[in-house]
């Protein structure tokens, strides 16, 4: 088999996981609450939804043809409000993980179509590595994503342990890139590799492993179907918060007289005046968190100094 033909099959391999993983988070978002995703057609397998030209395409091509001893690439992040999820903390940890959830189903799918390609992979070696492929990539992206890295799935996971999300702790989101690859570079993903490897192995040779794999996560995802309707109502707390009440107040008068603003319209003075008020407040001048979504329900967004400042910024959005 020559190498672009290689090169081709464990491209489209990439690109169904990566899309597969995407579509997961943009499903399981618009199931717990959040239909932001769903609205700009991210539940979707057609890969051109989900692909970006730069880190899906053009990134991988340079670092192949500059002849890098690794290769890797993106695609599109899944938008996520997590206010509008019905349980911030919880669904929020529940999206995050669907994405490497779908990636470890498909490795167990791959493996089971292995096994019953048995004695053929010779007759069809594409098709044999294509479905080898399949799976240890899948196992890649599943690993790889949890790892506690932002803004990698896995950052998530310490969130929710944490309770408290702490805003330096994202702001490292900017260079979570520029760490990966050193650490690439480096070697310290040796141990990543080989996870990977003795979980396919694993999977390939005990043919009850992947069967099983299958069916308890049909179970989980029939559960989570069943339990998470989009129609329904987020679940109230016993006892609202009033800062709660009055936060969200203040958001959605934010997103309406931004609304109104760019569409041209007179506000009344003292909408105007409020309004300039809030966006004048510079807080304590340090930069917002790069990679955190405005939560009514989070004491640490409460207690933030640049609370207004991110009210204007959500609500510019």
């Amino acid at each position: 088999m020559d190498d672009l033909t290689r090169y081709l099959i464990i491209f489209g391999v990439f690109i169904v996981s990566g899309s597969v993983h995407e579509a997961a988070h943009a499903w399981s978002a618009w199931r717990l609450g959040d239909s932001t995703a769903r609205d700009r057609g991210r539940i979707s397998l057609n890969p051109l939804v989900h692909i970006d030209v730069f880190g899906t395409i053009i990134f991988p091509a340079i670092l192949i043809y500059s002849g890098s001893p690794i290769c890797f690439g993106w695609m599109k992040p899944v938008p996520v409000y997590t206010p509008a999820l019905r349980k911030p903390e919880r669904d929020g940890l529940l999206v995050s993980l669907a994405g490497p959830f779908s990636n470890l189903f498909l490795a167990a799918i791959g493996a089971v179509a292995f096994l019953i390609l048995g004695e053929f992979d010779l007759l069809f070696p594409n098709v044999a590595l294509f479905v080898s492929m399949m799976i240890l990539i899948n196992l890649l992206l599943a690993f790889f994503n949890l790892l506690p890295i932002p803004p990698l799935d896995g950052s998530s996971i310490v969130d929710f342990i944490r309770r408290d999300p702490n805003e330096s702790y994202h702001r490292q989101a900017g260079i979570g890139m520029v760490i990966i690859i050193a650490s690439f570079y480096l070697g310290l993903f040796r141990y990543l590799r080989e996870a990977v490897y003795a979980a396919a192995d694993l999977l390939l040779h005990n043919a009850f492993v992947p069967i099983a794999q299958l069916v308890v996560f049909a179970a989980l995802l029939v559960f989570f179907t069943i339990q998470n309707r989009p129609e329904g109502a987020p679940a109230r707390a016993k006892k609202t918060d009033r800062s709660e009440v009055e936060l969200s107040r203040t958001m959605k008068r934010a997103w309406q007289i931004a609304e109104a603003l760019s569409r041209g319209e007179d506000l009344t003075a003292a909408d105007r005046k409020w309004f300039e008020k809030i966006k004048n407040d510079r807080g304590d001048g340090k930069p917002l968190c790069s990679s955190m979504s405005f939560d009514v329900r989070n004491e640490f967004c409460h207690e933030c100094r640049n609370l207004n400042r991110c009210i204007i910024r959500k609500a510019g959005q």
